[in-house]
């Protein structure tokens, strides 16, 4: 479809008729208007350039007693239904993924860049329907180099248009007096005019009004809520991969614990249990700093023999191993809304992280089922490059965010469409009142 605005071929029939008419209910010939020049108007004879003088428009406005805002574009009815028309062409521009690269030739007049911006414009608008974004993303997505029309058709469409109908004529014929059309007016220059129109008042305000005034209603929020959805949160461009695990790392620094035991005979008060957890911060300071080999014999000795409690030594561990991609994920998406050191944390969990080939010892599966409580309880697993060169993990993330998201589209979509039809007709014009 050919985008560009030519108001000039298109109010040529709707001239030639209404002087036609006007004349005609006037009980005029065309010698009454002007000796030469009405012939040609009404004959509808114009192919370029400048379809009616300046002179010729006075004429028919003294003898038909009209203004020139009524030859040139009619009554209220019929500017409404210009301007409708009008409204309709600027939102073709949608039709296309990229108005800059679409097989459209935009040289006209206008240049490129006005219909590049009325397009963000009208994007940016139709986005609080949240169907609108919905298809939109689907048509940029698919191969079709147009979009279907089929936004026209909705219900949608005529309710934007009762939004911003008022405006718009109003604006149109203020626009008229304010760019004094009339005063020095060449026909040739009614699609500057329009194209001005459009970028000052209709971008640059109406649009712009109405956007900041639907942005705060919470029932068109819910559209604009679809379209940052889709623009930050859906991600289908992922590239395809058959791998199922990654690389973790698995470590842990050196740890003890302390386990105390004493007989029913031993006398234990409050200045003991001061002075024996004393201790094991000693212990466990040196431990952290220099390791537990350095820790002092007599120290040891002496919590056990005079505290009753012995070290339990949990050595460094620092290794790779590989690890199911979608357990790891399931897993943080589990412990996320559970305590994790609640006595039935264990219980919810999935299966086991690690790959086991069937030729592993007892001990080495062993092994594998220890490391794994570590994964799964601890922060003692990391993944090498997650947002890097292992970011595969990421990806089957995205996979797990698009579905949640999708169906989240989903369902505003059908929620915004049902309680926009139970909106009434008029409380859609006074939305921007």
């Amino acid at each position: 479809m050919d985008l560009k605005f030519n108001l000039e071929e298109v109010l040529v029939d709707s001239i030639s008729e209404r002087c036609l008419r006007l004349r005609k209910e006037k009980g005029l010939k065309q010698s009454d208007i002007a000796s030469s020049g009405p012939s040609y108007i009404e004959g509808k004879k114009w192919q370029s350039g400048n379809f009616i003088s300046r002179e010729l428009l006075n004429c028919y406005c003294i003898s038909l007693n009209v203004s020139e805002t009524e030859i040139i574009f009619g009554n209220d009815k019929e500017i409404e239904k210009l301007i409708y028309c009008l409204f309709v062409k600027m939102f073709h521009t949608y039709t296309v993924k990229d108005i800059f690269s679409s097989e459209n030739e935009l040289s006209s007049e206008f240049g490129e860049k006005f219909y590049i911006t009325l397009q963000k414009s009208i994007i940016e608008l139709a986005s609080c329907f949240a169907q609108f974004n919905k298809d939109r993303y689907e048509f940029i997505k698919s191969n079709d180099p147009k979009f279907s029309n089929k936004f026209f058709e909705t219900e949608n469409f005529y309710k934007l248009w009762l939004i911003l109908k008022d405006s718009l004529i109003s604006s149109f014929k203020n626009f008229i007096e304010i760019d004094r059309l009339f005063e020095n007016f060449e026909y040739r220059n009614l699609n500057q005019f329009i194209r001005k129109w459009i970028e000052l008042e209709v971008i640059n305000n109406i649009f712009t009004r109405a956007q900041n005034k639907l942005g705060t209603n919470k029932l068109f929020k819910i559209g604009y809520m679809v379209n940052d959805l889709i623009n930050n949160f859906l991600d289908t461009d992922l590239p395809l991969s058959f791998q199922e695990t990654v690389p973790l790392r698995l470590y842990k620094d050196e740890e003890i614990k302390f386990s105390f035991s004493l007989d029913s005979s031993d006398d234990v008060n409050l200045n003991f249990l001061i002075e024996k957890r004393s201790l094991e911060k000693e212990i466990m300071k040196i431990v952290k700093t220099t390791g537990f080999d350095n820790v002092p014999k007599e120290m040891i000795e002496k919590l056990e023999n005079e505290y009753y409690t012995t070290i339990l030594r949990l050595e460094k561990k620092d290794k790779y191993i590989e690890g199911k991609i979608d357990t790891i994920l399931n897993n943080a998406l589990l412990l996320s809304n559970q305590n994790l050191y609640s006595n039935d944390a264990i219980t919810i969990l999935a299966s086991p992280t690690f790959c086991c080939p069937d030729n592993k010892s007892l001990e080495e599966i062993d092994q594998l089922m220890d490391d794994n409580l570590d994964i799964l309880l601890g922060d003692s697993v990391k993944i090498p490059g997650m947002t890097s060169n292992n970011s595969q993990i990421l990806n089957e993330l995205q996979k797990k965010v698009n579905q949640d998201v999708q169906n989240s589209i989903d369902t505003l979509v059908r929620l915004q469409n049902y309680l926009l039809s139970l909106l009434e007709y008029d409380e859609f014009k006074m939305l921007l009142k």
